[in-house]
């Protein structure tokens, strides 16, 4: 799993804003492959809790499943970075988990705790809403949200991460006023799925 994904996120780091917004074929020939290596990755490791909160996302608010993921991906890294012996889920332990996180995190070029900018500003390239508010998703959705998380694919997530956490993980998510575009940046509504995940 660890190979796959690694492979994938070294195909597809410098081709995701080519591929959308200049359409560029080699750049989606590059995602198609990274995303069928990161397809196998999931289909060892399966996810974690980014992915357990998009369903919601997708299914109440019509946001693309990826973009679902996206928005909240940067604070989960950053929170599961925070582990500790009491709230670790990997039978490796929080030294292993730390290191894992700090690894992705080291492959943007930051610490865990840079993860939420950095997704962030990758959305507004992407001409996407960076943010929870941006992709209009109310504030007061967020305890129910945290209520709905799927249990089985946030039980992978190797940081036990309780509803009141996971609510403010979405409040973090959900940005201030101050979190708005960054100047020149081009937003555009957020990308709406065309179907409910399954």
């Amino acid at each position: 799993s660890l190979r796959f994904s690694e492979a994938a996120l070294t195909i597809m780091r410098g081709k995701l804003v080519s591929s959308v917004r200049a359409c560029d074929e080699g750049a989606r020939a590059g995602m198609m492959m990274g995303a069928h290596l990161a397809g196998r990755a999931i289909a060892i490791s399966r996810t974690t809790a980014a992915h357990a909160l998009s369903y919601e996302l997708t299914q109440r608010f019509g946001l693309a499943h990826g973009h679902a993921v996206a928005l909240t991906l940067g604070h989960l890294a950053a929170a599961n970075e925070r582990v500790s012996e009491v709230d670790c889920a990997d039978p490796r332990g929080p030294g292993h988990v730390r290191a894992s996180t700090r690894d992705v995190a080291g492959a943007f070029g930051v610490m865990p705790q840079g993860m939420p900018g950095t997704m962030r500003g990758l959305l507004r390239k992407l001409g996407l809403a960076a943010t929870l508010r941006e992709a209009g998703v109310p504030l007061d959705a967020l305890a129910s949200l945290a209520e709905s998380m799927d249990p089985v694919r946030s039980g992978n997530n190797p940081r036990r991460l309780c509803r009141s956490q996971v609510e403010a993980l979405l409040r973090e998510a959900f940005g201030g006023e101050d979190e708005g575009p960054a100047s020149g940046s081009v937003m555009v509504p957020p990308q709406r799925a065309q179907e409910s995940p399954t």
